[in-house]
């Protein structure tokens, strides 16, 4: 016996013991409760009954897009079922993979004599959850301790091998590397947000979301509603969702229980994103855990690194992927308490975003729910975290500090930076509500607008430079420079668009207010002023295009001078109406001067200088230089693929000009593939009746047609001509253009007085709208000369293609083209007919593309930056 008398007791009816056996009661009113010891048996002499399985629920039967990745999973456990093997699933919350690891676990539940799963968030859990399997083998025993019990679980795994247990939702791998470490004979599943490094050899497999079309039949398969216009909606609401599984469950249940379409849900999503995150059918608990999933990580965030949730919740108004990483912080002196690389690498291990070495993506789901929770309260009423800056303004700021100075039109060495920064911009914009913008915004939207447009992407230019005006002028006032500024920007995208009208009005509104506020020599003015001017000429109103143009270029070359950039762009512009009006020999100097100008100037591959060396190919076609023209055409295709692409609708313009000089050399199979492949490209662009695509049709019906097949090339015409009828109207030089190439195609298929119908009408529109001696006039009365004179009207047909050749060789020249052309019709006077005098080149084929020349414009898209610029091209 030891003379130590034991620890004292705290108070008179305690009762302290080391070791104590039988009953003891204390306390005034205590409950009798009886303990024994517990022992449970040896591990190794307990088998289990076969089978043990537990998994949390059946597998859902609406399992799509995820037969390879499970595929892949089954080969990597199925090597041995004695060996311990452990694959962890990791991605966003929400991406399924609890799912897989269910479906996974419920299809092999043969292959294993225990399949056990077990939420393993915390210790606590793992602890849990191996207890309870302990008890299930020992269903008669006395309860142990969770402890113990775990404790024992382990050494039976230990002894039994070929089992399977499924650890999910782990947060810390730490938390689970006790388990590796002594576990044997088995296979271990885990799922996890985080990408981190795992213990042991455990093997990784990265779960994404759901491809477009499964995550339609995700959708479908639950709601039932299968009809093409729920087939639309599912496929919008999969968009809205990122493809997530869980959001499209919840989307899908939500639809069921409520009895509503997929387009009625659509609406209410965007109106309400975080209301229905949050909704859950009722007694659905799988489908609660929607938003419980950012709650839970959010805290655990915010645990770690309180500037990681400010982080996580400005980079949730981006766009979701590639963010850069340099933009992060912005242009402020950094805080020294805040490593925002730290902070990314924790807020990557949750799987709430992703990182590579320069970029930050988040998912889009997160992004929504990460922006519609800031400050909402707990379930405590508590708000979630203290008070924090207004996340989407820093977002904003952050992109404004990293834009490019500069033109962002013009100043090509920005445009990689505006490559990666407008679509983010574009999604920043989204998250103010009208009214909420300020003029710093405005501005930036124009700028952005400017830049997409320069790249071809004028239907997001017109939502970005609408959104700014109308952002601008209730603040700055609809007088204002930097409002007009904008109005302008507008009115270019409109020309670019094809809706001239709008244009114009718009055009003159500004010039007008510019003329008025800012005087009307002051450089705003003259740019307004000479981009108004380009739309009239896109309406077919060269004259007075052609009188602008001479008045801005005088106002330039006086204050400017004539090398300025500005007056070179003007009188590249004032070349181009030349050649609409039929004067290739003043157009192609003018083009050479500004060609030359602007190489020096800005360089040889600037889209600038590019336009110039497109419309000197024009002028050389137009003069009948058809090798200089095809070697300049294909010089300019090629760096503008180079510079800008080959999609850009500058490539498209070369394409289809270079496709124009193949015809005209006779290299018919290659101009018409060239010119078919341009037709559809400008077709899915910008669709089907925009002007610049019913020009490489009207092209490519012509070389059809010189191809010997007329009734193709007619229907061609016809159904063109319908449309520019429809969309510019009778008098626009289009439209003649078309009523003369059907005429062409009526009469080489014998359908001789339809053509001469359309042929007269052509004549006298063209004489009316462009005057009896323009190149397109001339042409059209050649035609009808030809056509006369197969209806017998020989000396009609003899005097009016001595008037042709006569005034042909004033304009162009005795070797151009045209004039060979009527100099030949005059020499074969009395052919053998129709078919044969144009199958030995008796006729002159060349209208139908000498007309396309004067539609063509070559022009690439056009801005107003915020300094005056000249350009029109």
């Amino acid at each position: 016996m030891s003379d130590s008398a034991g620890p004292a007791p705290p108070g008179a009816r305690s009762v302290v013991a080391e070791t104590i056996s039988g009953t003891v009661i204390t306390g005034d009113h205590t409950r009798l409760t009886m303990v024994r010891p517990v022992r449970l048996p040896p591990p190794d002499q307990v088998d289990a009954p076969e089978p043990v399985v537990r998994l949390p629920r059946a597998p859902t039967s609406v399992f799509v897009g995820r037969e390879a990745v499970l595929a892949r999973l089954t080969r990597a456990l199925a090597a041995r079922s004695d060996v311990l093997i452990t694959q962890a699933l990791h991605g966003l919350g929400g991406v399924g993979k609890s799912e897989l690891a269910l479906q996974y676990a419920h299809r092999s539940r043969a292959a294993y004599r225990v399949v056990w799963w077990i939420t393993a968030e915390s210790p606590r859990g793992l602890e849990t959850g191996l207890a309870e399997l302990a008890f299930r083998l020992v269903p008669e025993e006395p309860r142990a301790s969770a402890e113990d019990a775990a404790a024992w679980a382990l050494a039976w795994l230990r002894g039994h091998p070929g089992w399977l247990l499924v650890l999910d939702n782990v947060n810390e791998p730490r938390h689970i590397e006790p388990l590796l470490a002594n576990a044997e004979g088995g296979h271990i599943l885990v799922t996890s947000r985080r990408d981190v490094r795992w213990p042991g050899r455990t093997a990784t497999l990265r779960l994404d979301v759901l491809a477009p079309a499964d995550a339609v039949a995700l959708i479908t398969g639950v709601t039932g509603r299968t009809s093409a216009a729920d087939l639309d909606a599912a496929a919008e609401i999969a968009a809205e969702l990122g493809h997530l599984p869980l959001g499209l469950d919840q989307a899908a249940a939500y639809m069921r229980q409520n009895r509503i379409s997929p387009g009625r849900y659509l609406d209410k999503l965007r109106r309400r994103p975080a209301r229905l995150y949050r909704a859950a059918p009722s007694g659905d608990k799988a489908q609660m855990t929607m938003a419980k999933l950012w709650d839970i990580t959010m805290e655990d965030i915010r645990a770690h690194a309180p500037e990681a949730v400010l982080l996580l919740r400005i980079l949730a108004h981006y766009a979701p992927e590639d963010v850069p990483r340099g933009i992060l912080g912005g242009r402020a002196a950094p805080d020294p308490d805040v490593d925002i690389d730290e902070a990314l690498g924790l807020l990557a291990s949750y799987s709430m975003v992703k990182l590579t070495d320069d970029t930050v993506g988040m998912h889009r789901l997160t992004q929504a729910v990460v922006r519609h929770s800031a400050g909402r309260p707990d379930e405590t009423g508590t708000e979630a975290g203290p008070p924090e800056p207004d996340a989407r303004d820093t977002a904003f700021a952050w992109l404004r500090d990293a834009l490019p100075d500069g033109d962002p039109a013009a100043e090509v060495s920005g445009w990689p930076t505006w490559h990666v920064l407008s679509g983010h911009i574009e999604q920043i914009a989204a998250h103010y509500a009208p009214g909420e913008g300020t003029a710093e915004l405005g501005a930036v939207l124009r700028s952005t607008s400017l830049f997409l447009s320069a790249q071809g992407a004028v239907p997001q230019a017109h939502a970005l430079v609408t959104r700014a005006a109308d952002m601008l002028e209730p603040l700055l006032g609809a007088e204002h420079p930097t409002t007009l500024a904008c109005r302008h920007s507008l009115a270019l995208v409109l020309r670019i668009l094809g809706r001239l009208e709008e244009a114009e009005a718009q055009h003159r509104a500004v010039l007008d207010a510019r003329a008025r506020v800012l005087g009307p020599a002051h450089p705003d003015t003259l740019t307004s002023r000479n981009d108004l001017a380009g739309v009239l000429g896109h309406l077919g109103r060269w004259n007075e295009e052609e009188t602008e143009h001479r008045a801005v270029l005088d106002a330039l070359t006086g204050t400017l001078g004539p090398d300025h950039l500005n007056t070179v762009a003007v009188r590249n512009n004032l070349a181009f109406v030349l050649l609409a009006l039929g004067r290739p020999d003043e157009a192609e100097a003018q083009h050479r001067a500004a060609l030359d100008a602007r190489a020096r100037a800005l360089g040889d591959d600037h889209p600038a200088t590019l336009n110039c060396g497109n419309n000197l190919g024009l002028a050389l076609r137009a003069l009948g230089r058809l090798d200089e023209a095809e070697a300049r055409h294909r010089a300019t295709l090629e760096a503008r693929g180079r510079v800008l692409g080959a999609a850009h609708p500058a490539a498209f313009t070369s394409r289809n000009n270079l496709g124009l000089v193949l015809g005209d050399l006779g290299r018919l199979e290659e101009a018409e593939r060239m010119l078919r492949d341009v037709t559809e490209a400008r077709g899915r662009d910008r669709g089907d009746d925009h002007p610049s695509t019913l020009i490489s049709r009207n092209n490519l019906a012509a070389v059809i047609g010189r191809r010997g097949r007329w009734e193709e090339s007619a229907h061609h015409h016809e159904a063109i001509l319908r449309t520019r009828l429809r969309v510019l109207g009778a008098a626009h030089p289009a439209t003649l253009t078309s009523r003369n190439n059907l005429a062409f195609a009526l009469f080489l298929l014998g359908r001789l007085e339809e053509s001469e119908a359309e042929h007269r009408a052509a004549v006298d529109a063209r004489t009316a709208v462009l005057g009896p001696d323009h190149p397109a006039t001339l042409t059209t009365r050649n035609n009808l000369a030809c056509l006369r004179r197969v209806l017998g009207g020989t000396e009609e047909a003899e005097r009016e293609h001595r008037t042709v050749l006569e005034a042909f060789t004033r304009a162009l020249g005795p070797e151009h083209p045209n004039t060979a052309a009527v100099r030949a019709n005059l020499a074969y006077l009395r052919g053998e007919g129709v078919r044969a005098e144009f199958a030995a080149g008796r006729f002159n084929l060349v209208n139908m593309q000498a007309d396309l020349l004067f539609l063509e414009h070559g022009r690439a898209p056009a801005q107003s930056p915020a300094h005056p610029r000249w350009r029109r091209t």
